[in-house]
């Protein structure tokens, strides 16, 4: 386990990797964060983290990187949430209220308005036979995929969609909320889910998931999950 001082520099270098999405360097901690820290301590309590494997460099002369277990050590340690705005909890609620007899469209105007809000992907299963999705562009648009392998992997996830949410319907509990990533995000080790199950008024259930880059805004969009999830439960 990082020691406090390790603590703090892990948690900068996620936080500015989720901003920036590139590798973060020392000189930059040590400029931005005000730590009282040299470049040259700053480096070596980096190069600890990296020997205890919650870091990588990806390249020679790079900063660094959170690694799979830098994330869950995160997810695990330092997540916490950014109370969702005013103003996103009333786009969700219209998109939502938007009068209609049909209740699958509904569902599917707030994952639009999801989407759209917090600029991922919105994955919804109504039922492990019938799925929608909305906003895989957003995906794409990010710099982690501009590599093509990447694409077609998303790619050939969305076209075997039914099995990943047949699998989420069996290892997710009704008003649960999950974070996926890793080799357990059955999207892609790449990817990072926030997933939640939710039941309606007459007893169906449904996944809800936001699916972008590792290096999402767990944060915000866990936020904005939950309060998507609370509607979704009024239908």
């Amino acid at each position: 386990m990082p020691e406090k001082r390790q603590n703090k520099i892990l948690n900068i270098i996620i936080n500015e990797h989720i901003k920036e999405a590139q590798p973060v360097g020392s000189g930059a901690i040590a400029k931005k964060y005000g730590l009282k820290l040299s470049s040259a301590t700053i480096r070596h309590e980096m190069k600890d983290l990296e020997d205890k494997g919650y870091i990588y460099q990806p390249y020679t002369s790079a900063g660094r990187v959170p690694t799979e277990k830098g994330w869950k050590y995160y997810l695990e340690n330092f997540l916490s949430e950014k109370k969702i705005s005013d103003q996103e909890k009333k786009e969700l609620e219209h998109s939502f209220n938007i009068k209609s007899d049909d209740k699958k469209q509904n569902v599917k105007n707030l994952a639009k308005k999801l989407a759209e809000i917090s600029r991922e992907t919105v994955i919804v299963g109504f039922s492990p036979e019938y799925t929608y999705y909305t906003g895989l562009s957003h995906l794409f648009r990010q710099p982690e995929f501009e590599e093509y392998e990447l694409i077609c992997h998303i790619s050939e996830v969305i076209d075997h969609l039914d099995e990943v949410i047949i699998r989420l319907f069996k290892n997710t509990e009704k008003d649960d909320f999950k974070i996926l990533i890793g080799q357990e995000n059955p999207f892609g080790e790449n990817c990072g889910a926030i997933i939640s199950k939710y039941e309606d008024k007459n007893g169906q259930e449904g996944i809800f998931t936001l699916l972008g880059p590792r290096r999402m805004s767990y944060a915000q969009n866990l936020s904005r999950l939950k309060h998507s999830h609370s509607l979704l439960k009024t239908i």
